[in-house]
Protein backbone atom coordinates (compact mmCIF):
# COMPACT_ATOMS: atom_id res chain seq x y z
CA UNK A 1 0.00 0.00 0.00
CA UNK A 2 2.58 2.55 1.01
CA UNK A 3 4.71 1.73 -2.11
CA UNK A 4 1.33 2.46 -4.38
CA UNK A 5 0.41 5.55 -2.06
CA UNK A 6 3.47 7.67 -2.88
CA UNK A 7 3.17 6.58 -6.33
CA UNK A 8 -0.18 8.25 -6.72
CA UNK A 9 1.82 11.57 -5.54
CA UNK A 10 2.03 13.96 -8.53
CA UNK A 11 5.13 14.39 -10.37
CA UNK A 12 7.87 12.05 -9.13
CA UNK A 13 11.97 12.22 -8.22
CA UNK A 14 12.65 13.62 -11.85
CA UNK A 15 10.35 16.40 -11.46
CA UNK A 16 11.15 17.20 -8.53
CA UNK A 17 14.63 17.19 -9.77
CA UNK A 18 13.43 19.39 -12.72
CA UNK A 19 11.49 21.92 -9.69
CA UNK A 20 15.45 22.00 -8.07
CA UNK A 21 16.95 22.80 -11.29
CA UNK A 22 15.40 23.83 -14.69
CA UNK A 23 18.53 22.95 -16.73
CA UNK A 24 17.00 19.61 -17.44
CA UNK A 25 16.13 18.78 -21.42
CA UNK A 26 13.44 16.95 -21.67
CA UNK A 27 15.81 14.02 -23.07
CA UNK A 28 17.85 14.09 -19.89
CA UNK A 29 14.94 13.47 -18.13
CA UNK A 30 13.59 10.55 -19.98
CA UNK A 31 17.64 9.50 -19.44
CA UNK A 32 17.50 10.18 -15.93
CA UNK A 33 14.23 8.57 -15.41
CA UNK A 34 15.54 4.90 -16.67
CA UNK A 35 18.66 5.38 -14.72
CA UNK A 36 16.82 5.45 -12.12
CA UNK A 37 14.22 2.39 -12.74
CA UNK A 38 11.28 4.79 -12.75
CA UNK A 39 10.59 4.10 -16.21
CA UNK A 40 9.47 0.37 -15.08
CA UNK A 41 5.95 -0.53 -14.18
CA UNK A 42 4.77 -0.10 -10.73
CA UNK A 43 5.09 -4.39 -10.82
CA UNK A 44 8.74 -4.55 -12.08
CA UNK A 45 9.99 -1.74 -9.74
CA UNK A 46 8.19 -3.50 -6.76
CA UNK A 47 9.19 -7.10 -7.55
CA UNK A 48 12.71 -5.19 -7.96
CA UNK A 49 12.46 -3.60 -4.04
CA UNK A 50 10.74 -6.64 -2.79
CA UNK A 51 13.47 -8.84 -4.16
CA UNK A 52 16.17 -6.61 -2.43
CA UNK A 53 14.33 -6.35 0.57
CA UNK A 54 13.96 -10.30 1.34
CA UNK A 55 17.64 -10.39 1.32
CA UNK A 56 18.27 -7.19 3.22
CA UNK A 57 18.88 -4.78 0.54
CA UNK A 58 16.75 -1.95 0.62
CA UNK A 59 18.27 -0.56 -2.11
CA UNK A 60 19.44 3.49 -2.55
CA UNK A 61 18.21 6.59 -2.12
CA UNK A 62 17.46 8.32 -5.25
CA UNK A 63 19.61 11.36 -4.53
CA UNK A 64 23.48 10.65 -3.94
CA UNK A 65 23.58 7.05 -3.86
CA UNK A 66 23.35 6.13 -0.55
CA UNK A 67 22.18 3.23 1.27
CA UNK A 68 18.69 3.36 2.15
CA UNK A 69 19.15 1.46 5.76
CA UNK A 70 22.07 3.27 6.67
CA UNK A 71 20.48 6.50 6.82
CA UNK A 72 17.72 5.31 8.98
CA UNK A 73 19.99 3.21 11.35
CA UNK A 74 21.96 6.49 12.05
CA UNK A 75 18.97 8.71 12.47
CA UNK A 76 17.06 5.56 14.09
CA UNK A 77 18.83 6.74 17.83
CA UNK A 78 17.71 10.00 18.32
CA UNK A 79 13.85 8.92 17.35
CA UNK A 80 13.80 5.80 19.22
CA UNK A 81 15.01 8.60 22.39
CA UNK A 82 12.14 10.78 21.85
CA UNK A 83 9.54 7.63 21.65
CA UNK A 84 10.11 5.93 24.72
CA UNK A 85 10.96 9.04 26.46
CA UNK A 86 7.44 10.41 25.65
CA UNK A 87 5.76 6.78 25.81
CA UNK A 88 7.79 6.91 30.05
CA UNK A 89 6.39 10.20 30.25
CA UNK A 90 2.78 9.28 29.10
CA UNK A 91 2.92 6.62 31.89
CA UNK A 92 3.91 8.86 34.71
CA UNK A 93 1.83 11.46 34.35
CA UNK A 94 -1.45 9.74 32.67
CA UNK A 95 -1.47 6.49 35.12
CA UNK A 96 -1.23 8.09 38.34
CA UNK A 97 -3.73 11.24 37.22
CA UNK A 98 -5.90 8.50 36.04
CA UNK A 99 -5.96 6.60 39.58
CA UNK A 100 -6.23 10.10 41.09
CA UNK A 101 -9.96 10.71 39.11
CA UNK A 102 -11.29 7.42 40.02
CA UNK A 103 -10.51 7.42 43.62
CA UNK A 104 -11.59 10.50 43.67
CA UNK A 105 -15.10 10.52 41.49
CA UNK A 106 -17.17 13.30 41.11
CA UNK A 107 -14.98 15.59 42.71
CA UNK A 108 -13.58 19.00 41.88
CA UNK A 109 -10.34 16.59 41.79
CA UNK A 110 -11.65 14.48 39.40
CA UNK A 111 -13.22 17.10 37.36
CA UNK A 112 -10.46 19.22 37.14
CA UNK A 113 -8.07 16.16 35.49
CA UNK A 114 -11.15 15.16 33.45
CA UNK A 115 -10.69 18.90 31.49
CA UNK A 116 -6.94 18.31 31.43
CA UNK A 117 -7.55 15.11 30.02
CA UNK A 118 -9.81 16.71 27.49
CA UNK A 119 -7.47 19.19 26.49
CA UNK A 120 -4.72 17.26 26.11
CA UNK A 121 -7.00 15.01 23.55
CA UNK A 122 -8.43 17.88 21.36
CA UNK A 123 -4.91 20.44 20.63
CA UNK A 124 -3.16 18.89 17.94
CA UNK A 125 0.90 18.24 19.21
CA UNK A 126 2.12 20.65 15.91
CA UNK A 127 -0.10 23.65 17.90
CA UNK A 128 1.55 22.45 21.42
CA UNK A 129 5.33 22.37 19.87
CA UNK A 130 4.85 25.48 18.33
CA UNK A 131 3.31 27.09 21.12
CA UNK A 132 6.21 26.13 23.73
CA UNK A 133 8.45 27.54 20.83
CA UNK A 134 6.64 30.75 20.67
CA UNK A 135 5.08 31.76 23.80
CA UNK A 136 8.12 31.58 26.07
CA UNK A 137 10.09 33.65 23.75
CA UNK A 138 7.38 36.35 23.58
CA UNK A 139 6.43 36.23 27.46
CA UNK A 140 9.73 35.58 29.13
CA UNK A 141 12.52 36.65 25.92
CA UNK A 142 13.43 33.20 26.24
CA UNK A 143 13.62 31.03 23.18
CA UNK A 144 14.83 27.04 23.29
CA UNK A 145 17.54 25.44 21.81
CA UNK A 146 16.57 24.53 18.40
CA UNK A 147 18.81 22.03 16.80
CA UNK A 148 20.24 18.82 17.59
CA UNK A 149 23.81 17.91 19.62
CA UNK A 150 24.66 14.22 21.02
CA UNK A 151 24.26 12.96 24.24
CA UNK A 152 27.63 12.18 24.23
CA UNK A 153 28.76 15.16 22.89
CA UNK A 154 27.01 17.97 25.19
CA UNK A 155 24.60 16.24 27.99
CA UNK A 156 23.22 19.67 29.66
CA UNK A 157 22.22 21.20 26.05
CA UNK A 158 20.84 17.75 24.59
CA UNK A 159 18.49 17.43 27.16
CA UNK A 160 17.11 20.56 26.77
CA UNK A 161 16.88 20.30 23.24
CA UNK A 162 14.82 17.04 23.75
CA UNK A 163 12.74 18.18 26.23
CA UNK A 164 9.92 20.48 24.44
CA UNK A 165 9.78 17.57 21.96
CA UNK A 166 8.86 14.85 24.30
CA UNK A 167 6.39 17.17 26.29
CA UNK A 168 4.98 17.60 22.81
CA UNK A 169 4.67 14.04 21.97
CA UNK A 170 3.50 12.89 25.17
CA UNK A 171 0.51 15.51 25.55
CA UNK A 172 -1.74 13.45 23.69
CA UNK A 173 -1.04 10.50 24.71
CA UNK A 174 -1.51 11.55 28.53
CA UNK A 175 -5.14 12.59 27.81
CA UNK A 176 -5.96 8.83 26.62
CA UNK A 177 -3.90 6.97 29.58
CA UNK A 178 -5.49 9.59 31.75
CA UNK A 179 -8.97 8.61 30.65
CA UNK A 180 -8.36 4.81 30.33
CA UNK A 181 -6.91 4.14 33.66
CA UNK A 182 -9.73 6.02 35.31
CA UNK A 183 -12.43 3.81 33.17
CA UNK A 184 -10.49 0.72 34.43
CA UNK A 185 -10.28 1.97 37.83
CA UNK A 186 -13.48 2.93 38.00
CA UNK A 187 -14.80 -0.60 37.04
CA UNK A 188 -12.43 -2.29 39.42
CA UNK A 189 -12.61 -0.35 42.67
CA UNK A 190 -16.31 -1.81 41.82
CA UNK A 191 -15.64 -5.44 42.79
CA UNK A 192 -15.85 -7.48 45.51
CA UNK A 193 -12.57 -8.38 46.32
CA UNK A 194 -11.69 -4.57 46.48
CA UNK A 195 -14.56 -4.02 49.19
CA UNK A 196 -13.04 -7.38 50.98
CA UNK A 197 -9.62 -5.98 51.48
CA UNK A 198 -10.92 -2.49 52.62
CA UNK A 199 -12.87 -4.36 55.46
CA UNK A 200 -9.71 -6.57 56.21
CA UNK A 201 -8.37 -2.89 57.23
CA UNK A 202 -5.92 -2.69 54.29
CA UNK A 203 -4.38 1.02 53.56
CA UNK A 204 -6.38 2.56 51.07
CA UNK A 205 -2.71 3.01 48.46
CA UNK A 206 -2.54 -0.41 48.85
CA UNK A 207 -6.10 -1.25 47.91
CA UNK A 208 -5.48 0.79 45.03
CA UNK A 209 -2.13 -0.04 43.74
CA UNK A 210 -1.44 -3.19 45.02
CA UNK A 211 -4.80 -4.68 44.47
CA UNK A 212 -7.29 -2.90 41.96
CA UNK A 213 -4.62 -0.86 39.53
CA UNK A 214 -2.46 -4.77 38.88
CA UNK A 215 -6.40 -6.00 37.89
CA UNK A 216 -6.96 -2.97 35.75
CA UNK A 217 -3.16 -2.89 33.83
CA UNK A 218 -4.09 -4.86 30.81
CA UNK A 219 -6.32 -2.14 29.07
CA UNK A 220 -3.70 0.47 30.15
CA UNK A 221 -0.47 -2.02 28.59
CA UNK A 222 -3.00 -2.65 25.82
CA UNK A 223 -3.26 1.02 25.02
CA UNK A 224 0.29 2.10 26.01
CA UNK A 225 1.05 -0.31 22.59
CA UNK A 226 -1.50 1.34 20.78
CA UNK A 227 -0.06 4.52 21.56
CA UNK A 228 3.70 3.63 20.67
CA UNK A 229 2.07 4.03 17.20
CA UNK A 230 0.71 7.05 17.66
CA UNK A 231 3.91 8.43 19.40
CA UNK A 232 5.83 7.18 16.00
CA UNK A 233 2.90 10.09 14.34
CA UNK A 234 3.87 12.31 16.61
CA UNK A 235 7.09 12.26 16.16
CA UNK A 236 7.31 12.92 12.54
CA UNK A 237 5.96 16.61 12.82
CA UNK A 238 7.41 17.04 16.17
CA UNK A 239 11.04 16.83 14.49
CA UNK A 240 10.17 19.17 12.00
CA UNK A 241 9.12 21.53 14.65
CA UNK A 242 11.93 21.69 16.40
CA UNK A 243 14.47 20.39 13.37
CA UNK A 244 15.26 17.42 14.87
CA UNK A 245 17.09 15.03 12.62
CA UNK A 246 15.41 11.81 13.32
CA UNK A 247 13.32 9.47 11.03
CA UNK A 248 10.46 11.53 10.70
CA UNK A 249 12.52 14.80 9.42
CA UNK A 250 14.07 12.14 7.03
CA UNK A 251 10.51 10.82 5.72
CA UNK A 252 8.97 14.20 5.38
CA UNK A 253 12.08 15.23 3.38
CA UNK A 254 11.88 11.78 1.37
CA UNK A 255 8.14 12.39 0.21
CA UNK A 256 9.28 16.14 -0.34
CA UNK A 257 11.98 14.49 -2.91
CA UNK A 258 9.54 11.55 -4.23
CA UNK A 259 12.71 9.89 -3.02
CA UNK A 260 10.91 6.20 -3.20
CA UNK A 261 13.32 3.68 -1.45
CA UNK A 262 13.75 5.98 1.37
CA UNK A 263 10.31 6.68 2.31
CA UNK A 264 9.39 2.74 1.71
CA UNK A 265 12.74 1.36 4.04
CA UNK A 266 11.73 4.46 6.53
CA UNK A 267 8.17 2.89 6.72
CA UNK A 268 9.46 -0.64 6.87
CA UNK A 269 11.41 0.32 9.85
CA UNK A 270 8.28 2.26 11.60
CA UNK A 271 6.33 -0.65 11.33
CA UNK A 272 8.85 -3.29 12.54
CA UNK A 273 8.81 -1.28 15.65
CA UNK A 274 5.29 -1.21 15.77
CA UNK A 275 4.95 -5.20 15.62
CA UNK A 276 7.78 -5.85 18.19
CA UNK A 277 6.18 -3.53 20.35
CA UNK A 278 2.73 -5.10 20.15
CA UNK A 279 4.23 -8.30 20.07
CA UNK A 280 5.64 -7.25 23.84
CA UNK A 281 2.38 -6.10 25.14
CA UNK A 282 0.88 -9.62 23.82
CA UNK A 283 3.71 -11.14 26.72
CA UNK A 284 2.99 -8.97 28.98
CA UNK A 285 -0.76 -9.83 29.53
CA UNK A 286 0.45 -12.81 30.79
CA UNK A 287 3.23 -11.72 33.26
CA UNK A 288 0.36 -9.67 34.95
CA UNK A 289 -1.95 -11.92 34.84
CA UNK A 290 -1.47 -15.61 35.29
CA UNK A 291 -4.83 -17.26 34.56
CA UNK A 292 -3.40 -15.53 29.99
CA UNK A 293 -0.88 -18.08 30.59
CA UNK A 294 -2.64 -20.77 31.27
Amino acid sequence: MVFALVRMIPGDAVDAMVDASSSLTPEQQRELRAELGLDQSWAQQYGVWLKGALVGDFGTSLYGGSDTLDRVLRRLPLTLELALASVLVSVVVGVPLGVAAAGSMGSPLDQAIRVVATLALSVPSFVIGSALIVFPSYWFGWAPPIGYVSLTDQPWLHIQQVVLPVLTISSFFVGVLLRVTRSAMLEVLREDYVRTARAKGLRELEVVYRHALRNASIPIVTVMGLGFAATIGGVVITEIIFSLPGLGSLLIDALSRRDYPQIQTTIFVFAIGVIIVNALVDVSYGLLDPRIRS
